[in-house]
């Protein structure tokens, strides 16, 4: 199965790059530093996969890496998510996580759970410092709270960190984020409260309903549509 989804992934960037040389005639196969087109993706994709018609996918983004010359395209493919690293010149993908490398390789995981700023609950002096990242629409991220709710009590001495982490695929991930943040402006009392009855209904919260439902939660505080909204660096937002 590794063999065949390797050579899926070499296949695709094959492809792509042939898509991209039908639409710019004889020129390279891609532009340094230009990006495949949502449309070249999916012409792809049905070039591959196209003669199954139970393989479904879904495209979340297009973007440039922090890897220089290259780009990542994030998609969901037959229900599993796929992170897929294309070369400017389209002739070859990797498919995968980037893993931090270099002197200090957890300088960047470290950096970025000092800078959270999220509710807080737990020891004033703490022992341990947990960040939790979480998405308010994730299923896996509610079935998680009881574990973490056993681990505030088994460690009182730990101090759990509450950072949105709404993700693209999940369509209003991102208004409960906005929710959360205007309730945990007003105390970390009422933003974990918040956060528990979201996970608690979640299941009844739909995107065309969102707000309403959002809105009459508990604290149904008429103030949280009045307070401002978050800062976009409080909101750390995910692709995949």
């Amino acid at each position: 199965m590794k063999h065949l989804a390797l050579l899926a992934t070499l296949l695709l960037s094959s492809v792509l790059m042939g898509a991209q040389n039908t639409a710019s005639g004889r020129r390279a196969p891609a532009a340094q530093g230009k990006l495949p087109t949502q449309a070249e993706v999916e012409a792809v994709l049905k070039r591959i996969y196209g003669y199954d018609p139970s393989v479904q996918w879904k495209i979340f983004v297009i973007r440039r890496s922090p890897i220089p010359g290259m780009s990542e395209v994030l998609l969901n493919l037959k229900g599993e998510f796929k992170h897929l690293f294309l070369t400017a010149d389209g002739h070859f993908a990797i498919s995968g996580d980037l893993m931090q490398f270099g002197a200090d390789p957890y300088g960047v995981a470290r950096a970025r759970l000092n800078a959270a700023d999220g509710p807080v609950r737990g020891a004033d002096k703490p022992a341990v410092v947990m960040v939790e990242f979480s998405d308010l629409q994730c299923p896996h991220c509610k079935d998680a709270q009881p574990v973490l709710e056993k681990l505030a009590a088994d460690f009182p001495r730990m101090k759990i960190i509450f950072q949105q982490y709404p993700l693209q695929q999940h369509p209003w991930a991102m208004k409960a984020a906005r929710y959360a943040d205007c309730a945990a402006h007003m105390s970390n009392a009422t933003a974990w409260k918040y956060i528990a009855a979201i996970y608690q209904n979640q299941g009844s919260i739909a995107e065309a309903i969102a707000d309403d439902r959002l809105r009459k939660l508990p604290p149904r505080a008429a103030s949280m549509r009045r307070r401002r909204r978050p800062a976009p660096h409080r909101l750390h937002r995910r692709h995949g």
